[in-house]
């Protein structure tokens, strides 16, 4: 398996002097061991797949359970990964790490199905003494121990959109996805060999709980339990609509061995305390059944505060090119949250946890606090210690150190709430930052002084220069008050502040905290969830466009436009090494695509060559590497289509002509495949059948990486690099069936709004960019006004000034830039350039800047990644493009 490590922005969360390291206890012993991600590694851990063994213990009793197992695990010479410290075992056990990481304190690899047997019934017998949280992904056997088959090493593969997978083998050999399903289920043709430890049984699926309540929807999955909406039956004929908050066995258990019960009992506690003095859903009981606690709480119809701001605003417009009318609403809602803040404080409690998640907005408009189970009573300090850490992004430096509460804290979290409110993104992106650049900042997104002083005064890091709650209150009734801010026009980042930017981003590429190892960079890896989880996502070496290619790509298009990229050579000469031992001297075991194969691996060489970062000759020996007769399927990621789109860059620099006839029969595999599947399909729409429907019909996948719009779009860009009037045929015929879709989905947009189709794994979005690049090829082409109609009016559905959290090029705000960048070289209107521009300042106002260098978070605010597709490279290329116009569309 690939070695993999996890480096995010925030700040560590436990005291240097608070955190176990349980390698002193392996080296105690004289075991040798490795890191691997937030684990220490003993022995070997090299098969593709497998079952796979958990021990699951909570924080406090983490040591004693090593001692007692590790003499068992040596004697049987198995490979098996520790959590590193008492940091990362927080982290895995409370789920922090992602769901499918809970309890995995312990993973033991057996070398088959015997030893397997053997292990798990030792560890059964030494672990009965101690406590764990369920492993949801594995089958429990007995003590802390649970089972699950699947990938060990696995199978690295990318999928149709180019990203990487983990694959294993089914009975008949066919490579099939590794999904860690909730609950775990026994694989097809895979026995369970642990019948003599315990028989197998699914996780029982119950109808009523605790004799009176019957489950009707799971609202929420989170690692320390289910959230239900159900109906409590009070009695014959009497029913009541409620939420359970479930709380596992033993989750969230802390050092002092507290867990999720202690904490649900706890919230009822306070909601005694504070009922009368804050609008809050009514508790009705806490009990305890099947293992697990419960708390019955009301069920309140309406949607979290974030949800509504959503619904308010459903182009993801930013603040200031807001209707009035919407603002007044929005800072309405903030002065109900800070008014229930207030009489939080003045009822002797600090909440702890103020977010928009953790409001809920009722049909009459009315707030309710939803959530208190972090509050702490200043009166009788309790709880003591308190509760562990809020959510990430809206707390303090003082909070995160575990000092004594404050209402400082909540002054914090009311400024990062306001923050996100006002900007529309998440407090990671800009913070933490100075004060007074934070203000600069923040005056950028609200275009006012009164809300960017308000919010950067609340996030100042000493608790004593916050302003006070009553404070706070008076200034946005001050602000609500005033006139509402004029629409933004005009804006263009100046061409001096675009230049700096990029070459600090250029040079923060190889800074901290972009992830690095071995001065390779260390790719996030995208529809994966590993042991860093979606909140500290998993990173890996690997070449093609997905991985260090498409950073190189982009440092080469930068260095061809005059940009010094000094800093970024050693990394580059080290990121070429690792492509020719892993992918050019390998090439028959190296998928030839374009995302994530050779075909990728020749437009990273063609642009090194261009900027002479890569000498002519040896890249010229290498590109003759990367093409051969072998293909996977039609698309742009890893198909024809993408190998043609790569092979026609690099028709000039081969010396060979056998490319001239190798690119012929690309297209000739196009054209046999689509006269193929046009017989036989039924409808005779047009389409290229790339998949099978559930129903077993063939249907058209119309994805830019995997279906038919990536496809056209490379015959379109093909035949007007070449002349082919055959493939302008083609074409011409699809686009029709294109212009009928470009409008469905402009209705789409015009209806729905775009903040709930930006989401980076949102098909709907991905449509609207994929169109839009279709018809302006199409356009570019053929100069047919019903082209330039159609495209126009779908990037007319997108707001003047876009703000998402969003900044990937895949589908995000750096892809949007591109777009408009092409458009207005296309269409030649002045208006997308402007739009791009926009788009161009909010990077500039993102940036987090370090001494010479500077980067962007991504995701929730607190990863970073050097990656072309979602990472900081990205961001980088649309920046050159806007800074030089010269410089074509990615991958031409």
């Amino acid at each position: 398996m690939d070695q993999v490590f996890s480096q995010g922005v925030s700040t560590t969360l436990v005291p240097d002097n608070q955190i176990v390291d349980y390698g002193n206890l392996l080296a105690k012993r004289g075991i040798a061991f490795t890191n691997w991600d937030y684990y220490y590694q003993v022995g070997q851990v090299d098969l593709v797949q497998g079952w796979v063994l958990y021990v699951s213990v909570v924080r406090s009793q983490l040591w004693a359970a090593l001692e007692t197992v590790l003499p068992m695990l040596i004697d049987h010479g198995v490979g098996f990964r520790v959590v590193q410290n008492i940091e990362a075992a927080r982290l895995v056990l409370d789920g922090h790490a992602g769901m499918v990481q809970v309890g995995k304190v312990i993973i033991v690899y057996p070398e088959n199905d015997a030893q397997a047997v053997s292990v798990a019934s030792a560890l059964v017998a030494l672990s009965k003494a101690f406590k764990g949280p369920d492993v949801p992904t594995a089958a429990f056997l007995g003590g802390c121990v649970y089972a699950r088959y699947g990938a060990i090493a696995g199978v690295r593969a990318t999928n149709a959109g180019g990203t990487y997978e983990t694959y294993i083998y089914d009975p008949a050999g066919n490579l099939i996805k590794d999904i860690e399903e909730v609950p775990f289920r026994l694989p097809h043709g895979v026995s369970w060999p642990f019948g003599t430890i315990r028989e197998f049984s699914s996780a029982p699926i119950y109808k009523l709980i605790a004799g009176r309540y019957k489950p009707l929807l799971a609202l929420q999955f989170q690692p320390k339990g289910v959230v239900l909406k159900a109906i409590r039956i009070k009695g014959l004929f009497r029913f009541l609509t409620c939420v359970l908050k479930q709380g596992s066995a033993y989750a969230w258990s802390d050092d002092h061995g507290r867990d999720i019960k202690d904490r649900l009992l706890w919230q009822q506690q306070v909601y005694e305390s504070l009922k009368g003095i804050v609008r809050m859903p009514q508790v009705y009981e806490f009990f305890e059944w099947n293992g697990s606690s419960y708390l019955s709480m009301e069920f309140v119809r309406g949607r979290t505060l974030q949800a509504e701001i959503n619904a308010l605003n459903p182009q993801s417009a930013s603040w200031s090119s807001l209707d009035a009318a919407i603002q007044r609403k929005i800072v309405g809602y903030l002065l109900q949250m800070v008014e229930f803040v207030e009489s939080i404080h003045r009822a002797g409690f600090v909440h702890r946890d103020i977010t928009p998640f953790n409001f809920m907005v009722d049909k009459k408009g009315r707030l309710w606090l939803i959530d208190c189970e972090m509050a702490y009573s200043l009166k009788a300090a309790t709880p003591d210690p308190p509760y562990g850490l809020g959510t990430a992004g809206f707390m303090s430096a003082e909070q995160l150190r575990y000092d004594r509460p404050t209402v400082q804290e909540d002054i914090y979290a009311v400024g990062a709430t306001m923050l996100s409110v006002f900007t529309g993104l998440l407090p990671g992106f800009l913070c933490p930052m100075p004060a007074a650049e934070l203000k600069s900042r923040l005056l950028f997104f609200t275009s006012s002084t009164l809300l960017a002083d308000l919010i950067g005064d609340c996030l100042q890091e000493q608790p004593e220069k916050r302003p006070t709650i009553g404070g706070i209150r008076q200034l946005l009734q001050n602000y609500e008050k005033s006139k509402a801010v004029a629409y933004r026009n005009g804006l263009s980042a100046g061409a001096g502040q675009i230049n700096e930017v990029l070459a600090s981003a250029l040079r923060g590429l190889v800074r901290p905290p972009t992830p690095m190892m071995n001065n390779l960079w260390m790719v996030k890896e995208e529809g994966v969830t590993g042991p860093s989880g979606p909140a500290q996502a998993t990173y890996a070496a690997y070449g093609g466009l997905v991985g260090i290619g498409g950073v190189m790509y982009v440092i080469s298009r930068a260095a061809e436009a005059g940009y010094a990229v000094k800093d970024c050579e050693p990394a580059y000469e080290s990121g070429w090494r690792f492509i020719q031992q892993n992918m050019l001297e390998i090439p028959d075991r190296v998928a030839p695509g374009l995302y994530g194969g050779l075909a990728g691996v020749a437009l990273t060489v063609i642009s090194g060559i261009k900027s002479g970062l890569l000498k002519k000759r040896e890249g010229v020996e290498a590109m003759a590497k990367c093409f051969s007769d072998r293909y996977a399927g039609l698309n742009i990621a890893n198909g024809c289509a993408g190998m043609g789109l790569s092979l026609l860059q690099c028709t000039d620099f081969l010396r060979e002509k056998r490319e001239d006839a190798l690119l012929q029969e690309y297209e000739e595999v196009l054209l046999k495949s689509y006269d193929e599947i046009l017989c036989q399909s039924l409808q005779q729409n047009g389409h290229w059948i790339m998949e099978v429907s559930s129903a077993g019909k063939p249907v058209a996948d119309m994805r830019w990486d995997s279906g038919d719009t990536g496809i056209i779009w490379y015959l379109l860009h093909r035949a007007g690099c070449c002349h082919v009037p055959n493939l302008s045929r083609i074409a011409d015929r699809l686009l029709p069936s294109i212009l009928k879709q470009a409008d469905q989905y402009r209705q789409l947009f015009s209806r729905k709004g775009y903040t709930a189709v930006l989401e980076p794994a949102s098909s709907e979005g991905n449509r609207l960019l994929e169109f839009c690049r279709v018809l302006l090829k199409a356009y570019q082409n053929d100069q047919r006004p019903e082209y330039h109609r159609a495209v126009t009016e779908l990037l007319e559905t997108l707001p003047g000034c876009i703000v998402h959290t969003n900044f990937s090029q895949y589908n995000g705000l750096a892809g949007i830039g591109e777009l408009y960048l092409e458009a207005h070289g296309v269409l030649g209107d002045e208006r997308w350039r402007q739009q791009a521009a926009w788009i161009a300042d909010l990077f500039c106002n993102t940036r987090k800047q370090v001494e010479d260098y500077c980067f962007w978070s991504t995701g929730d605010g607190r990863n970073v990644s050097a990656g072309f597709f979602t990472g900081n490279s990205g961001i980088i290329h649309f920046l050159l493009r806007y800074a030089r116009p010269g410089i074509k569309f990615p991958f031409t």
